[in-house]
């Protein structure tokens, strides 16, 4: 009877520090910033506005004002095996703390998509990402993270890599998504990693990303550098309204 009651009273116990852990935590229960690798995903604006548009049916999209310009979608850190999301939620996002660079962030880490809070792209990006980096001096605020994300997307244009392999948006024209990855490494010497969206039966080019250690010395993304939702060949869009299948703007 004794033993029985002791083993209770033990399972009893490590449930409790588990919830005490877990509630520390954050809602994934991981703080200890056990990741892997740094990816900062930049994408590309007419292609999220299609998707915005055709495939959410909603309307309405911001843009940078410099033309071709990628803007950044996140700076993820990430696990080779495992997700590694909203580590911390109760690190609530302040718009307050990016106030001083929230022009430059409306260039260079746009939220295409027209919603009604202004700030919701940022704040989804803070919650499920920024708080998994805070291990790093870089990223252990949210002032840090936003401006470290804008000084990533001048270092690394993705429209001067793409302009100096001959790559240019066009609606007509198919592209084999390996080459875009190609482009990037001609510049950078790394591997990159493509993203595509389908949108009414057409596959678009979407984001590149670039992967950095914890040092954010660039390394190597993991394969597959193209995404299985490219395919053999997108389109790299010049125009939100034209639709690549029926060559109509």
């Amino acid at each position: 009877m004794w033993k029985i009651s002791l083993s209770i009273i033990i399972l009893y116990l490590s449930l409790i520090y588990a919830c005490q852990l877990e509630n520390a935590n954050g809602e994934t229960g991981e703080s200890d910033n056990n990741y892997d690798i740094l990816i900062l995903s930049q994408e590309w604006p007419v292609t999220i506005c299609k998707y915005w548009i055709y495939d959410l049916n909603r309307t309405g999209c911001h843009f940078p004002d410099q033309k071709n310009r990628w803007t950044i979608h996140g700076i993820w850190p990430a696990k080779f095996n495992a997700e590694y999301n909203f580590c911390n939620t109760s690190w609530e996002f302040d718009p307050e703390e990016i106030k001083s660079i929230e022009d430059d962030l409306l260039q260079a880490w746009t939220p295409t998509y027209d919603e009604p809070d202004p700030y919701a792209f940022w704040r989804h990006e803070w919650l499920k990402h920024g708080s998994c980096a805070t291990d790093l001096e870089s990223f252990n605020s949210q002032f840090k993270y936003f401006s470290k994300g804008i000084e990533l997307n001048k270092k690394y244009p993705i429209s001067d890599m793409l302009e100096a392999a001959n790559l240019f948006p066009d609606d007509s024209k198919e592209y084999d998504p390996e080459v875009f990855v190609n482009a990037v490494k001609a510049t950078t010497g790394k591997t990159a990693q493509a993203g595509c969206y389908k949108i009414e039966g057409v596959v678009y080019l979407q984001e590149l990303r670039i992967c950095f250690d914890k040092q954010l010395n660039m390394i190597d993304c993991r394969s597959p550098a193209v995404s299985d939702h490219c395919g053999s060949s997108v389109i790299f869009p010049a125009d939100v309204v034209c639709q690549a299948n029926t060559g109509t703007c």
